[in-house]
Formats: C-alpha cells, sequence, structure tokens
C-alpha cells in the first residue's frame, strides 16, 4: 500500500531530475480490465514504482490528475485508450 507521504513524493519528483532506467516503461503494464475498477488501480500501482511518471519507449511521460467528478475507472479508461493509440 502507498502511504499519502510516498505518493506526495512521486507527484513532487521532477521529471528533468529522474533517472531513465528507475522508470517503468507503460507498454510493459498489464492490466485485467476483467477486474473492479480499486482492482485495476491497484494492479496499475504494483507494477510501477511512480504513478505519476513513466518510460513509453523512448519518451519520459509525467501524468497529474485533475480533480473533477469522473470517477478513476473514467480516467483510467480513457488514459489506457490513449496509450493504446500511441502504441498502436
Amino acid at each position: 500500500m502507498i502511504t499519502p507521504e510516498e505518493l506526495q513524493r512521486m507527484k513532487e519528483t521532477d521529471i528533468r531530475e529522474v533517472s531513465r532506467e528507475e522508470l517503468t516503461n507503460l507498454c510493459d503494464i498489464t492490466i485485467d480490465m476483467t477486474l473492479n475498477p480499486q482492482e485495476r488501480v491497484r494492479q496499475f500501482a504494483e507494477q510501477t514504482n511512480n504513478l505519476y511518471i513513466h518510460k513509453m519507449g523512448e519518451y519520459v511521460v509525467k501524468v497529474s490528475y485533475a480533480d473533477t467528478d469522473q470517477n478513476v475507472n473514467d480516467v483510467l479508461e480513457r488514459y489506457m485508450a490513449n496509450v493504446a493509440e500511441i502504441i498502436f
């Protein structure tokens, strides 16, 4: 389980100071879409070392999360669809 302090540290990580070798490649993450949204988020979190910064091939990507009325499932589905469009 990720503590609030760890989550804040991940969020505040400067993309220019992170080591590429330590980042998780989004292409290597697999999510079982038959799971409920909470389980999918947990599965995603277990496969990455930073919820905000990843590699996408040769690129380093920083994700931010907006404070909206959308639920996590909606956001993750849109995010994964965007990732799939980039890869395929």
